[in-house]
């Protein structure tokens, strides 16, 4: 199975949204993760450099980028994670690894952790890139994810709204 995955956004309008949504759920099936009313909260810390690299490449639709972000669901603090986002030829892909309360903070304030023996190979490359990239603290963005699936053709569809956004680190708990 190959890591990478086609992924397509679409901005729609809230009639349009209802529509899709009953035409979702009959054709598809709720993805696990959600709540009890189909949904889940998203709250991400977004990283840049001091030129906005990362968000000049997506607005002039630069091929090969990638961006990371420290994301955590419905306000558990427990499973927080620090992702790599890649975009390559048209295709994403996504690696993670999990962050601990302190390590979360120390990023959120604009530093990256020490990097030592005891990390995991991936924490490090992660760790070490942000650094070598000078990536900081911009942006948190908030919002509710009504996903579902299609587990025969591994197929995700998902429902972003209720998105806000402010900048810097300092409220991502």
């Amino acid at each position: 199975m190959s890591r990478y995955r086609h992924e397509y956004k679409y901005l729609m309008n809230r009639i349009e949204e209802e529509l899709l949504l009953i035409r979702a759920s009959g054709a598809l099936e709720r993805d696990s993760h959600a709540g009890a009313d189909g949904a889940y909260q998203i709250r991400s810390l977004y990283f840049d450099d001091y030129h906005d690299g990362c968000m000049y490449d997506v607005e002039n639709g630069v091929n090969d980028r990638s961006k990371f972000r420290i994301r955590y669901y419905n306000e558990d603090r427990s499973y927080i994670r620090l992702e790599k986002k890649q975009k390559v030829n048209g295709m994403t892909w996504k690696e993670s690894v999990s962050l601990t309360g302190k390590e979360c903070k120390i990023l959120a304030e604009g530093s990256i952790p020490e990097i030592t023996s005891g990390l995991s190979g991936k924490k490090k490359q992660m760790f070490l890139e942000m650094q070598l990239r000078g990536l900081i603290p911009r942006t948190i963005v908030t919002y509710e994810r009504i996903p579902f699936v299609y587990p025969a053709g591994n197929v995700r569809v998902t429902f972003d709204r209720k998105l806000t956004s402010s900048g810097g680190g300092g409220g991502l708990f």
